[in-house]
């Protein structure tokens, strides 16, 4: 437990250091990638509490209030591209493991949904 304590309180940082995805501003939130709020309502989870910091993006405050007034997953397809979303998280999270990524942007999305079945992910911390 003490491991995912240690790696989510890197990755919160990592993301606090970030420029918004969307515009290149510094200064963000932690935005949650759309597809994965259903999931985490099914789990019983809250948005903002559990493991959910790893469904994580930066981006910043203006740019998160406008993801939030459309359809959440077009808006950060459109402004931001979903392999790029997918990458920041997957590269972050490797980054911080010591894994290395041996592909592009496009198989990220399938790297990040490889890590979601890690314990130390999907068990409440």
């Amino acid at each position: 437990m003490e491991s995912s304590k240690k790696l989510r309180a890197e990755f919160l940082e990592r993301l606090k250091r970030s420029k918004c995805l969307a515009c290149g501003v510094v200064g963000v939130d932690m935005a949650h990638i759309p597809r994965w709020m259903p999931k985490l309502q099914r789990l019983g989870k809250a948005s903002h509490v559990g493991n959910a910091w790893f469904f994580a993006i930066p981006l910043c405050r203006r740019c998160h209030l406008d993801q939030h007034k459309h359809k959440a997953l077009d808006w950060l397809d459109e402004h931001v591209g979903l392999d790029r979303a997918y990458g920041w998280v997957a590269n972050t999270l490797s980054d911080l493991l010591g894994i290395e990524i041996l592909c592009d942007g496009a198989c990220a999305k399938e790297i990040w949904e490889a890590l979601e079945t890690v314990d130390m992910f999907t068990s409440e911390s």
